[in-house]
């Protein structure tokens, strides 16, 4: 469990530079659900925009030949797939819950 942990670690440092420019998209993404006044509309948009998001993953992983760097480290293969699956997980539902927060307190 230690060395998915490590795995989802990594995971993080590499796509924490995408995050700004993540932020201002899901900026841009409530902004918009909200004055439309459709609840669910933030939660689409957001979702929506989360799937190519974790694609960057891979796009770096290849340019960067990350193979290599998982390679030298002292993990698993099985436990660098957990790690990457927990972690879009965890990031699909982060967006999820986050996004039907602005959308729930004007649904009424």
């Amino acid at each position: 469990m230690r060395n998915i942990l490590k795995s989802i670690r990594l995971d993080h440092q590499i796509l924490k530079s995408y995050y700004s420019s993540f932020l201002g998209v899901y900026a841009a993404a409530t902004l918009f659900g909200i004055i439309s006044k459709i609840p669910g509309l933030t939660v689409a948009i957001v979702m929506a925009i989360s799937a190519p998001f974790m694609g960057l993953y891979f796009s770096t992983y290849d340019k960067n030949n990350l193979g290599k760097l998982y390679g030298v480290l002292p993990l698993g293969k099985n436990e660098v797939i957990s790690g990457r699956y927990l972690y879009a997980l965890a990031f699909g539902v982060a967006n999820g819950l986050l996004s039907s927060l602005p959308s729930s307190s004007h649904a009424n």
